[in-house]
């Protein structure tokens, strides 16, 4: 992975850089909690720093197929919060929620893209330290991403496409999926190519039975 610059509308550009470090993130996410086996993953490079991505082609798609979809919202500046839930059965034991911002500018020139490649690397070594201080992974989880969204129109058309694989659900669904969590607090990238924040949510219980 490389940062393109210059080359495409400063929306554009920031929810395809948002996108694809969203991508890295989940695989490094699933190894780290290992809710796939070590051995599915390969080394790889993103952003100037090794990763762990899956090598299984219908695990990829999915999210692949799954982010480039929410990349459709995030273009028209329409989702809040992308929420990658690690769940065991119904439960939600982990919660990794990326809060979404526009950029207050649309510089791309090469101090741009250098103070973005510098943070989403930090980021990522941040989640590898964030990992050495949660509860022990879960032996049969699984996962699921939430968006969420107040602008109830954009959402109503793009739940609509047959085929893009997301579900509107009622508020009230949506308050069972954030049950009572820590805060273990993530890291801002915040760039005139790319701005978010990420911070991971552990369920109280687990946190608790450490």
């Amino acid at each position: 992975w490389a940062l393109p610059w210059g080359t495409m509308h400063p929306k554009l550009q920031h929810a395809s850089l948002f996108s694809e470090f969203l991508e890295v993130c989940t695989h490094t996410i699933l190894c780290l909690r290992e809710v796939y086996p070590e051995e599915v993953f390969s080394k790889h490079r993103a952003f100037g720093v090794a990763v762990k991505m899956c090598r299984h082609p219908g695990l990829n798609e999915y999210i692949k197929n799954a982010i480039d979809t929410a990349r459709q919202l995030i273009e028209k500046n329409a989702v809040d919060s992308v929420v990658l839930c690690i769940l065991d059965g119904s439960e939600v034991l982990e919660r990794y929620v990326f809060d979404v911002r526009q950029p207050r500018d649309d510089s791309s020139d090469v101090a741009a893209v250098e103070d973005t490649e510098y943070l989403m690397r930090a980021l990522l070594m941040r989640l590898h330290l964030v990992n050495g201080s949660m509860p022990p992974p879960s032996k049969d989880s699984t996962f699921t991403f939430l968006l969420y969204s107040s602008d109830d129109s954009q959402v109503t058309s793009f739940v609509a496409v047959p085929g893009n694989g997301w579900v509107d659900v009622s508020a009230e669904k949506m308050a069972q999926s954030s049950p009572a969590a820590t805060l273990v607090p993530g890291k801002r990238v915040e760039t005139p190519l790319v701005s978010f924040d990420l911070n991971v949510y552990v369920q109280q219980s687990r946190t608790s039975a450490r």
